[in-house]
């Protein structure tokens, strides 16, 4: 009885992967012909995710709404109930809370070199780069020198106690 339940498995791993290369074939023959939607189609299925359908949205009678516009002014309804509260009873007051005698002192002292090295080490690989094209890989890559130029902007920030604008903008991008 076991070596059956051992056969239907291995057979069943055996369709899987027939199944699997049929589809990596399609969507390579699509990719070949520029058939990006079916590629992209072919590639979800590869990778088990269904695609996500929005939930309906309804009025306060249950009735599907079915415009953008009547959809956004329920949402709006619906937050402007939730988060719009009246005040406790009975606010906590500061002198229930009770601060814990571990509670340390933050050390606002000029960042040190050392400090920024470690920063440097503990950033993630792989990531893409922001707006000043910037990879994770290279400042690791001679993390002395980067230390030593990290620094010395980190000190013109501190003692300035400005944030340059450069670091104020950030790039979005909308992959589909």
């Amino acid at each position: 009885m076991g070596w059956k339940n051992t056969e239907v498995k291995r057979q069943a791993r055996v369709d899987k992967r027939r199944w699997t290369e049929e589809i990596a074939e399609k969507a390579e023959n699509a990719a070949g012909k520029q058939h990006m939607k079916t590629l992209y189609t072919l590639t979800t299925v590869l990778n088990n995710e269904r695609p996500r359908q929005s939930a309906a949205v309804m009025d306060k009678n249950g009735k599907i709404l079915n415009d953008k516009e009547s959809k956004t002014k329920r949402w709006l309804e619906h937050f402007a109930e939730v988060l719009n509260r009246e005040n406790p009873s009975n606010p906590i007051s500061e002198t229930e809370i009770e601060l814990s005698a571990e509670v340390e002192e933050i050390d606002a002292s000029e960042p040190s070199r050392a400090e920024g090295r470690k920063a440097i080490g503990h950033l993630k690989n792989g990531k893409a780069p922001g707006i000043d094209n910037m990879l994770v890989e290279l400042l690791k890559a001679d993390i002395d020198c980067a230390t030593t130029i990290v620094k010395e902007i980190i000190d013109v920030v501190w003692r300035e106690k400005k944030t340059p604008e450069k670091w104020r903008k950030g790039l979005t991008v909308k992959l589909p």
